[in-house]
């Protein structure tokens, strides 16, 4: 759910339970709680007191709890609005591709059944899990739908731009406020005690950190500003709620302890049961017809979920259900969407600014034209790497995976297709 589409539902909720829409401040508080800003934040960037937004905020959250017969907070909205569209959406009947297809991944939860299983399985002995994997995976995606089954999901989202990072400090003080109406003290050590003593007396909350990688360094600790999350991860890890990351890097950080769960990609079936449901919406065609483009394409995108969305809806509005004209226009571009270039650009101009060196070998490897030049060796890839100091070699491999910009199977490496197109443009950008 986006938050467009999380504000529409507000406002008819409380046009439903009141007569009157959303006022611009609900509106801006819902917008801002759905990107984890404290009210602190909210305020200052709508120019009110952070008294007067609370007051708001307050009002609005008692408004939808009695409208949706259940409690809503600033920490649970975002949770409780994908759980509650869920049975909305299983009601309603439309062809419009965006519905149909939150309808799918929300409800038949398209190939990822055996995943959640095991997200179930690990929960029982790991305190602490990190769902890893390449941008478009459906790493959060899985987290939130494990999440559903918990009352109360005491969630913190990560911003992408450092520059709008919430303080994890601050983000705490909001837990306590919010989930158990408990005020924080002035020292946060002591602030996470008593967080801890509040989940150790509850069974029913579960802590979700999403999109983890932008407080991380290259070498996968947390940096240096956002230490408070080490202090906070360990309280976490030694009371009995899960926490549930998401991460595109691999957590390094040697005082802790966690478990780091490499989501698979989506498998073939996946993909044909997914396109066939959206195909049958406006032509009478069977995917199965088309068995061997969809190959093609699955396996160019190496089964990206996201990629699987965006082709889908491009087939089903732009070329009427036909998979085989989509795909002979479009084999030789995998980026041509927005969309898609803008998600893996963003992964890749991360590694160029926190490792250059690291993000000339991916460019290499991209570019390199030998004859088996899908899988490499340990040594062809260190090969690439000739004006690198050599103790620095086999840690830039490492990183590279750890960042799952570089697969590993078998003893061979392969960088992810759409990783190779967007490095293959970057290449003449680049020393050689």
């Amino acid at each position: 759910m986006i938050i467009e589409q999380a504000i529409e539902y507000a406002d008819q909720l409380l046009y439903d339970q009141t007569g009157k829409h959303l006022s611009d401040l609900q509106s801006y508080i819902i917008q801002q709680s759905w990107q984890g800003r404290t009210y602190g934040q909210v305020a200052a960037l709508a120019g009110y007191s952070e008294g007067h937004v609370k007051d708001v905020a307050s009002q609005l959250w008692r408004l939808l709890s009695n409208a949706l017969g259940e409690r809503i907070t600033k920490g649970n909205l975002r949770s409780r609005f994908i759980n509650q569209i869920k049975r909305t959406l299983k009601k309603a009947s439309t062809a419009n591709f965006l519905t149909q297809s939150h309808i799918l991944t929300v409800q038949g939860f398209i190939g990822r059944e055996q995943a959640l299983s095991t997200l179930h399985s690990l929960s029982q002995q790991q305190p602490i899990i990190v769902i890893q994997g390449e941008a478009g995976l459906g790493k959060t995606t899985l987290a939130q739908r494990y999440c559903q089954q918990f009352e109360q999901v005491l969630e913190l989202l990560v911003a992408r731009e450092t520059s709008r990072i919430v303080r994890v400090e601050s983000v705490v003080e909001e837990w306590l406020q919010q989930h158990f109406n408990q005020a924080p003290a002035e020292e946060f050590g002591i602030t996470l005690s008593r967080l801890k003593y509040q989940l150790e007396k509850d069974n029913h909350s579960v802590v979700l950190i999403d999109n983890l990688e932008p407080v991380l360094t290259k070498s996968g600790q947390f940096a240096t500003e956002y230490r408070g999350y080490v202090e906070l991860l360990r309280i976490l890890a030694a009371t009995k709620t899960t926490t549930i990351i998401t991460s595109r890097d691999r957590l390094c950080e040697p005082s802790l302890k966690v478990y780091h769960y490499r989501l698979p990609t989506l498998s073939l079936a996946a993909w044909q049961q997914f396109f066939q449901a959206h195909i049958e919406q406006i032509a009478s065609k069977r995917v199965d017809f088309y068995t061997t483009i969809l190959q093609s394409m699955h396996r160019a995108y190496n089964g990206n979920a996201k990629a699987m969305e965006v082709l889908c809806e491009a087939v089903v509005e732009d070329f009427e259900g036909d998979l085989g004209a989509y795909w002979q226009q479009n084999s030789t571009n995998l980026l041509g969407s927005a969309e898609l270039r803008n998600l893996i650009s963003g992964q890749v101009n991360r590694l160029r600014d926190l490792d250059p060196k690291a993000y000339t070998v991916i460019c290499r490897l991209a570019g390199n034209h030998a004859p088996d030049s899908s899988r490499f060796d340990t040594d062809e890839i260190l090969a690439l790497m000739w004006d690198i100091p050599l103790e620095w070699r086999r840690q830039i491999l490492s990183s590279l995976r750890d960042r799952s910009l570089l697969a590993f199977e078998k003893g061979r490496y392969w960088l992810h297709p759409m990783i190779k197109a967007e490095a293959v443009e970057r290449l003449s950008y680049i020393e050689p």
